[in-house]
């Protein structure tokens, strides 16, 4: 006898219509069989079809006996244990095992919503498939936006783009969906304009609910026209209409801010007018929109004219750029947060802005008489986290005294927030690491190990002597109560990240999986030697780092807004090895345009046009000028010496020793400390 679920799968089937073209690519790529390993990357808007083609997908395997493994990440927790959980049930140890035994078609949905899991997935257990498993992936957004740029996987990917269904596919699911009327069957179909989702609730709205009128085009973006319509029924000005698209682009604006966006001078009349509009609302830094507002707009430009937002977040971009350039220090944290608004990276959004708040929400430094509170605060959250993540019952042992230490600690930054009534549940914590705060990091058995391992004992005696002088951050902890996460998560994660503007170094030792999906989205690297499963036997503690001294806050912001890893340092006889090189085929911009130099944080990547080679060039003159300027008459005599040989084409390295009248060994001589100087300017840590 069929089981219900059996009958539910055939009423699927018969209701499934289209994708023949995905079908057919589903099955040619099934037969290719091992050793072809690859992941068929299913990619669509939402309500495009694409879990119910993987259900479909799901069938066509299973009726050619092959095995297959259907699992949506919004039906399990987003933990190891929950991932495998959702394969196979309980009871099986050898996951990696029975899967390359089984060798099924694995298809993961719902992809952009995995988290913490994205890290795993990509660096563990893909790798460790059997080529002969065939894995689907789908989800809203390509791989390629999921994972980083330079990850191999992209090499592998296939991608299957969902569009709408045919004019026809969509009245042949009307008809079999139970609706008559050819009229009526035209009229959603015309509507609906083949999206699978539109199609669905239109008939629903037909079969339960009577409905015969159906306005427009395709449903979703419909409905949000029409939200957006509805929201700004107070403006019928086109120019502010376009203007608060600019408005939308950023999180918070003022009159500057919408005058570099809009590319108009003179914003101050229209400005007048968007600060009369019930959507605006005051903000700590300017104005902003009311988030459902700017969601909804931001949306539909995205839809109704894509080269527009585009162009708008371009502006945005350059703006918050050039601004934080010229900024005054305290200014830059919450800059650095608006700039990362403009990041399209979906998991870091969540992280920072996916919970923003009704209402502005204030961190606030903490006051000693904080400490109990902040403390009841942090035991609850750990109590959760150990429990649920580590898979321990109650705080690890030490922590309470650990803490209270670091409280004391005069170097300290604790920030709170406050509910309502004025208790605290949010906190975070960070610690300048200097040679009188190490001693604190020895209360605790998580830090101590990492902190001693980190450093060596003569690097530790280098380290600055007080918190006055270091800018080595430790980001110790950040957390807020469950029932207060909705409002205050982001508040809190934009809080901690504006340390970052600082230009410092960041050490995070952590546990939890989500925080080390989160740390390698913001271009932390994990220091491999120190990771130890001190805290547990699910998850290893792991060291990760941020050092933005050499980098420099801009280029790393360049990099993770670009879906780019961070670039290597290069260490100062690596730069001298390829200044020689560069200045050898000086004026040859083949050979310049591959140059490791391009790299430095000091060669900005061009506002618009031109091309790096030119700022290549632009930025080694700028160091020998600046190396110049301060150098002894011996070193500027070097430095002329590599003006002689190689800027101004004096001839051969023999005629530009005699021009400076000098033997020939004597000018070599001088070019080594030329190259010498040069590189140590050009490899002086990044400002800003």
């Amino acid at each position: 006898m069929p089981t219900i679920g059996d009958t539910l799968s055939s009423l699927e089937n018969e209701l499934f219509v289209g994708r023949e073209q995905e079908l057919t690519r589903f099955q040619l790529w099934l037969e290719t069989g091992a050793p072809a390993p690859g992941i068929l990357n299913v990619t669509g808007r939402g309500g495009i079809g694409k879990s119910a083609l993987l259900r479909a997908f799901v069938r066509l395997a299973r009726s050619q006996d092959r095995p297959a493994l259907l699992v949506d990440s919004r039906d399990f927790p987003h933990t190891l244990e929950g991932f495998h959980f959702a394969l196979f049930g309980g009871g099986v140890d050898d996951v990696f095992g029975r899967i390359n035994r089984l060798r099924p078609v694995l298809l993961l949905d719902t992809f952009e919503e995995m988290g913490e899991l994205y890290h795993y997935l990509e660096t563990e257990f893909l790798p460790r498939l059997d080529a002969g498993v065939r894995v689907v992936i789908a989800g809203r957004l390509p791989l390629s936006r999921a994972w980083s740029a330079d990850s191999p996987w992209q090499r592998i990917v296939h991608q299957l783009p969902l569009e709408a269904l045919t004019p026809e596919q969509a009245r042949e699911y009307l008809r079999r969906r139970g609706l008559k009327d050819p009229s009526l069957v035209e009229q959603i179909a015309q509507s609906a304009t083949g999206n699978p989702l539109a199609l669905s609730l239109s008939a629903d709205m037909a079969l339960q609910l009577g409905t015969r009128n159906f306005p427009g085009s395709h449903e979703r973006h419909m409905m949000i026209r029409s939200l957006v319509e509805r929201l700004l029924r107070e403006v019928d000005d086109p120019l502010l209409r376009e203007m608060l698209e600019a408005c939308a682009i950023v999180r918070q604006f003022d009159e500057p801010t919408l005058a570099a966006i809009s590319g108009q001078a003179e914003v101050g009349p229209i400005l007048a007018k968007v600060c009369q509009l019930s959507a605006v609302r005051a903000a700590e830094h300017g104005l902003m929109l009311h988030d459902d507002v700017r969601r909804a707009i931001l949306e539909d430009l995205r839809w109704r004219n894509p080269e527009r937002h585009r162009e708008l977040r371009l502006r945005a971009l350059a703006y918050y750029r050039e601004r934080m350039r010229s900024t005054p220090p305290q200014e830059r944290p919450w800059l650095l947060g608006e700039h990362l608004f403009l990041w399209e990276n979906a998991f870091a959004q969540a992280a920072l802005f996916g919970y923003d708040e009704a209402e502005p929400v204030l961190v606030e430094t903490a006051r000693l008489e904080d400490t109990p509170a902040v403390l009841g605060a942090w035991e609850a959250c750990e109590r959760a986290f150990t429990r649920d993540v580590l898979g321990l019952e109650g705080p690890m042992p030490g922590r309470r005294a650990f803490l209270e230490a670091l409280f004391r600690y005069r170097g300290t930054r604790t920030r709170i927030a406050r509910d309502n009534e004025g208790q605290v549940v949010a906190f975070s914590i960070a610690v300048p690491v200097c040679r009188e705060s190490l001693p604190l990091f020895e209360l605790d058995i998580g830090f101590a190990p990492q902190m001693r391992g980190y450093w060596s004992p003569a690097e530790r005696a280098e380290l600055p002597a007080t918190h006055e002088d270091s800018d080595i951050w430790c980001l110790v902890l950040i957390g807020w109560l469950e029932e207060a996460a909705e409002r205050v998560s982001g508040a809190m994660m934009r809080d901690q990240t504006g340390l970052f503007a600082l230009g410092g170094t960041y050490i995070v030792i952590t546990p939890y999986p989500f925080a080390k999906a989160y740390l390698r989205f913001l271009g932390f690297e994990p220091v491999e030697r120190l990771a130890n499963w001190r805290c547990g036997d699910k998850h290893p503690v792991e060291t990760f780092v941020l050092d933005l001294r050499t980098v420099g806050v801009e280029r790393w912001l360049e990099s993770i807004l670009g879906g780019r890893s961070l670039p290597k340092p290069m260490s100062l006889s690596e730069i001298e090895d390829e200044v020689r090189r560069v200045m050898r085929h000086w004026h040859e911009d083949s050979h310049l345009a591959d140059s490791p130099l391009l790299h430095l944080p000091q060669v900005a990547t061009p506002d618009s046009g031109g091309g790096r080679v030119p700022v290549l060039r632009q930025t080694i003159l700028g160091a020998l000028a600046t190396a110049r300027s301060k150098a002894s008459p011996d070193q500027a005599e070097a430095y002329q010496a590599l003006e002689y040989a190689y800027l101004q084409r004096v001839g051969s390295l023999d005629r530009s020793a005699q021009r400076m009248t000098v033997s020939r060994a004597t000018f070599f001589r001088l070019l080594k400390r030329g190259f010498q100087g040069l590189a140590a300017e050009l490899g002086r840590p990044a400002e800003g």
